[in-house]
């Protein structure tokens, strides 16, 4: 074994000295993945010829050289059996003590070859970590995924999978460490991030986690082990943010039998990796490039879905653009009902009851992906997306694509938007939640205020979900809050801004007034008071608001004008009698019967409703009447429900008696 003779790397240094040759390596490996600055690195290399005092150049990740050394020997060297296994068996040839002052990064003894050959190709890559493990980045570089794919010695993972479904490879054999990421690997090592480099065999470690901000994934980052997840997850859950570049992302699991082997597992549960990643490869699949692929489905790249995102902000790219990968190995997915429209104009449909899972939820870009063991036409969508699982917990940025660090790296966009998302993520300046917007589809629909009703009634967790005006409950208030937040009312059941008639005639076509059936209605069928019923109680919320607007029509007629508080109490009467009077399959036909004598003057959408005499029972106009008398007053904080159904009985009783 012969030492390493150092040298700075500097042109004075250079030239104190005279040059050697270059060493001829045929390949090589150090004895470990990962060193701090005065750790010695042992190295096992295999010469073309027996050589003696040559020179070998230390190469940074930016392909710039950062040392020469010198070897006092060098000489041919043979793998041993069985070498993907075993490990290769090389002899240590020589060791180099890390400087103090070496900068974390990924380093190379000799100038790296088949860079892009994710089988190997010919390169002898370190890693330097930094021994205070503080910055405000972490960058992992996957080491796994390179080492599964890799055939030297004759054999992968992949090609084991056919006799053994968890095979055993060494990492003691020449190695790759750009796995789908040389271009961002090579910007990343030009930038002024204060940044350090970890291994997977690192993350395994949680203090390589928590001293830093910010933790950046990139490429093809497939084979996890479950202490690596769980560090993952309490990162996230503990504050720190996290920018996942990587497709196919978690998807299988592994363990360390040795320091230098590498055991697969089996594949992780799907379910996990949502919770970790909020998407998983299930939802994914392979882009259109793959050779079991359909060319004509999909874009090539990433279709963008919202650019308001403040890291759009300065790149020229609009909604409905492509961001190009020219060739993307893999996507991961998220639960989604299909577009809302054809693959042209189309955008995804997010799953509500996923997207009501997160604090805050935001799809940014998508692909049509396709699983190409599945019959075609395979179809389903790769994501791209921004969310937070808790309040306290960090911000996460997946941008599920294998190729966006590789192959979509030499577009100036995506260099821009790749600098600006750090920066956000760094600045911890988040774009809050919307208010009120549960399922994040950029709307306060029916679905939310249902779903806002429902968290008030049972009561339901989280608090931060639904607490709209965060005093720490769940009551009315924030009800109220969201109804404020739509800028509306209580009865405006279409959601338009407008108490009107057009609302009544949709919540008792519902059918659901006073009915039998215990808390069987929603917000659009009348419960506007949260009870999970519609009943008068519902009425005297609305009105109480005196945002009621009547039509001209019912302003305009011979009977006794209404206040201002006050409902059409002709068409409800009539309304009411025929729900009452008629079967549950007839009861929008009787609405509208003569039966009933309620003529109806609309046009396509209803506008207005135009009450003509009603000749059925006085019985519901005198109860609504009353009711109207009732809610025009103020209530005070004494009346109960209770007392409004003792109210609403003796009406009911004084019209059947005519008293």
């Amino acid at each position: 074994m012969s030492q390493c003779e150092r040298f700075r790397p500097s042109f004075e240094h250079l030239e104190s000295r005279r040059m050697l040759a270059l060493a001829d390596i045929v390949d090589g490996y150090a004895d470990k993945w990962t060193y701090v600055p005065g750790e010695t690195i042992q190295l096992h290399l295999n010469g073309a010829t027996v050589q003696e005092n040559v020179d070998l150049v230390i190469y940074a990740a930016n392909a710039k050289p950062y040392q020469t050394i010198q070897l006092d020997s060098l000489a041919p060297q043979t793998p041993a059996e069985e070498a993907w296994r075993n490990g290769f068996g090389y002899e240590v040839t020589a060791e180099y003590t890390v400087p103090n002052d070496m900068d974390s990064g990924i380093y190379y003894f000799g100038k790296p070859k088949g860079v892009q050959d994710g089988r190997g190709g010919k390169q002898i890559p370190f890693i330097i970590k930094r021994a205070s493990k503080q910055s405000d980045i972490v960058y992992l570089t996957s080491t796994n995924t390179a080492n599964a794919y890799n055939q030297k010695g004759g054999e992968s993972v992949y090609t084991r999978y056919a006799v053994d479904k968890n095979p055993t490879v060494s990492f003691e054999r020449p190695r790759n460490v750009h796995f789908r990421t040389r271009p961002l690997n090579l910007w990343m090592d030009n930038q002024e991030f204060d940044h350090r480099v970890i291994s997977d065999f690192d993350m395994d470690d949680y203090s390589e986690l928590e001293g830093s901000r910010l933790l950046i994934v990139a490429g093809h980052n497939e084979y996890w082990t479950e202490e690596a997840r769980d560090d993952f997850d309490r990162f996230i859950a503990e504050g720190g943010s996290v920018l996942i570049l990587s497709g196919n992302f978690m998807y299988r699991q592994v363990e360390y039998p040795t320091h230098d082997s590498l055991k697969i597992l089996g594949y992780w549960d799907q379910d996990l990796v949502m919770e970790s990643t909020a998407m998983n490869y299930s939802w994914g699949g392979r882009g259109r490039s793959c050779s079991a692929c359909d060319s004509t489905i999909g874009f090539s790249g990433l279709k963008i879905v919202d650019p308001a995102a403040p890291y759009f902000d300065g790149v020229n790219i609009n909604r409905g653009d492509i961001i190009r990968i020219p060739y993307n190995s893999e996507f991961d997915g998220f639960p989604n009902l299909g577009l809302n429209a054809d693959d042209a104009t189309g955008f995804p449909i997010v799953d509500p009851e996923y997207a009501n899972d997160f604090y805050y939820f935001d799809l940014l870009g998508f692909d049509i992906a396709q699983m190409s063991w599945k019959p075609q036409p395979s179809r389903t969508l790769g994501g791209w997306i921004e969310f937070q699982h808790r309040p306290e917990s960090g911000r996460v940025i997946n941008l599920a694509a294998t190729d966006w660090a590789n192959f979509a790296f030499g577009d100036e966009d995506v260099k821009a938007l790749t600098g600006k998302m750090i920066e956000y993520l760094l600045a911890e300046q988040f774009v809050p939640p919307p208010l009120g917007d549960f399922d994040f589809n950029d709307q306060l629909n029916v679905d939310d205020i249902d779903r806002m009703t429902i968290a008030v009634r049972q009561q339901q967790s989280p608090l931060w979900k639904y607490d709209l005006n965060q005093d720490g409950r769940l009551n009315a208030i924030d009800r109220n809050t969201w109804m404020e937040a739509k800028g509306t009312s209580w009865g405006d059941v279409n959601l338009d801004g407008r108490f009107t008639s057009q609302d009544l005639v949709q919540v008792f076509v519902a059918g659901e007034y006073e009915d039998s059936v215990p808390g069987n209605s929603t917000f659009a069928e009348g419960d506007w008071d949260g009870d999970g019923d519609f009943s008068s109680s519902d009425f005297i919320l609305a009105f109480r608001s005196n945002a009621y607007e009547k039509s001209s029509a019912v302003a305009a007629t011979s009977v006794t004008p209404l206040t201002a508080r006050e409902m059409p109490a002709e068409y409800v009467a009539a309304a009411i009698m025929a729900q009452s009077t008629e079967s549950q399959s007839n009861r929008r036909s009787a609405l509208e019967s003569e039966s009933v004598d309620l003529a109806f003057q609309r046009d396509d959408p209803i506008k207005d409703i135009k009450p003509a005499t009603v000749n059925a029972p006085s019985r519901p106009v005198s109860f609504f009447e009353s009711i109207a008398d009732l809610k025009a007053k103020t209530l005070s904080d004494s009346e109960t429900s209770s007392d409004l159904q003792s109210l609403e009985s003796s009406f009911w009783r004084r019209s059947e008696t005519g008293i």
